[in-house]
Formats: structure tokens, C-alpha cells, sequence
């Protein structure tokens, strides 16, 4: 038993949360948070709107401007939101296999 405690390691999962915005609620509340004095209030309004994405799927889109934090000065990186609604489909889900293929139709920003 004391030889599988020592060797017993735990998987890390890092997951990283990114706001969805695939309404207009969503994106009022992301402006919301520009301007809030405190964020729990709309933090707890987004939670229908966030996905958790592995960290490796988190870099790729953030390394190609995919995602961006939400009022950076203010919050830091604690609310990143999806800026390429492009790669989001609400029957399957946030792709992210492939960034750099965003559609020309989401580069306007």
C-alpha cells in the first residue's frame, strides 16, 4: 500500500473557462463587465455562456487573437471571451483544432 500512495500521481486538468457569446444577452453582459464596479453579479449571469476549454485549446486560440479578456486593465485575463463567434456552433460546440481557420466574415473587429 505505501509503494501506491508514493507512486500515486493526480492528472491535472486545466481548464480554462471562455465566454460564449451567442446572444445578445451575452454580449450586454460582456459589455456589463467593461464598466462594472464588481464582477460577481454578471460573472454568475455569464455561467450559461462559458465553456471550459484544455489549456492547449485555450493557447492555440488565444495565440491567433481568438479569444481576447474582457476589459483587460480592470480584470486582468479572469474573463476571456470568444471574439470569433466563427469557431463556435451551438449543436456542436468550440472548435479550436484549427484557429487559423476563422472565416474572413469574423476578422472585422
Amino acid at each position: 500500500m505505501e509503494i501506491l500512495a508514493q507512486k500515486f500521481r493526480m492528472i491535472e486538468d486545466t481548464q480554462v473557462p471562455v465566454i460564449i457569446p451567442w446572444d445578445d444577452t451575452a454580449r450586454a453582459l460582456v459589455e456589463q463587465l467593461k464598466f462594472a464596479e464588481g464582477c460577481a453579479r454578471v460573472a454568475r449571469r455569464l455561467q450559461p455562456y462559458l465553456v471550459q476549454v484544455h489549456r492547449n485549446g485555450f493557447d492555440a486560440l488565444r495565440s491567433v487573437g481568438a479569444i481576447i479578456p474582457v476589459a483587460p486593465d480592470k480584470w486582468e485575463e479572469q474573463f476571456m471571451v470568444l471574439a470569433h463567434e466563427g469557431l463556435y456552433d451551438r449543436h456542436c460546440g468550440l472548435s479550436w483544432d484549427q484557429p487559423n481557420l476563422i472565416g474572413t466574415e469574423y476578422l472585422n473587429w
